[in-house]
């Protein structure tokens, strides 16, 4: 049987944002910041309305000016916290990945945490956000646990890692809700967004949506 790991929120691991070497920018367009380039779609999409499903695979990684901090504060607590997994319960298990790439066309799975022994997997969510935004997290790891099985990982546990709380999930609903948002963002792929409407200044893709590809990239 697979063990239970020791876990805790984030918070005991990770209490109060830290200055860290920020990520610098490929190119900043007034308040428009372009953080990466195009890549493979990643579960991290799930959730999203399609146009910037779409976008993000296209144009890569948009973020309205100030959003770049809350994504370089995330990386720092991923970081620590794989760091005292490993510490604490590495011991118990055969193998622990740590944000390893496993390939579920059209799609990579890059779990936070994947640990395990004897043939049988546990996966691990890590959010530096509140267990009022589980909403937000279920559709990510619910991909993960689909691919995952789908490509002969056996899953026994599952878990989400928030700020204030660390949360079991149920493997079978998980596969479940997967199955839905893996088609959805798979559809979504193919789809083009349509023309921006009133409110997508809102969006940091409101710019690539506006402004052709080669004037902007050019």
């Amino acid at each position: 049987m697979l063990p239970t790991p020791v876990l805790k929120t984030v918070s005991e691991i990770y209490p109060k944002p830290e200055e860290g070497e920020q990520k610098k920018p490929i190119a900043k367009y007034g308040r428009f910041i372009w953080l990466d380039g195009p890549s493979n779609p990643g579960p991290s999409l799930a959730g999203k309305p399609h146009c910037v499903i779409w976008n993000t695979i296209l144009y890569g990684s948009w973020v309205i000016e100030g959003g770049e901090d809350g994504l370089d504060y995330g990386n720092r607590v991923h970081r620590a916290y794989a760091e005292w997994f490993l510490k604490t319960n590495g011991s118990l298990y055969d193998k622990v990945h740590i944000e390893e790439a496993f390939i579920y066309p059209p799609f990579t799975l890059r779990p936070d945490i994947l640990y395990g022994k004897n043939g049988e997997y546990g996966i691990i969510e890590v959010k530096s956000y509140g267990s009022n935004r589980i909403d937000e997290a279920l559709p990510q790891l619910s991909i993960y646990v689909y691919g995952l099985l789908n490509i002969g990982i056996q899953l026994k546990q599952a878990y989400l890692v928030l700020r204030d709380a660390v949360v079991s999930q149920d493997i079978n609903a998980l596969y479940e809700m997967g199955r839905y948002h893996y088609n959805y963002l798979r559809d979504a792929i193919r789809t083009p967004p349509e023309k921006p409407g009133r409110s997508c200044f809102k969006c940091p893709y409101a710019l690539v949506c506006r402004i052709p590809k080669p004037t902007l990239f050019s």
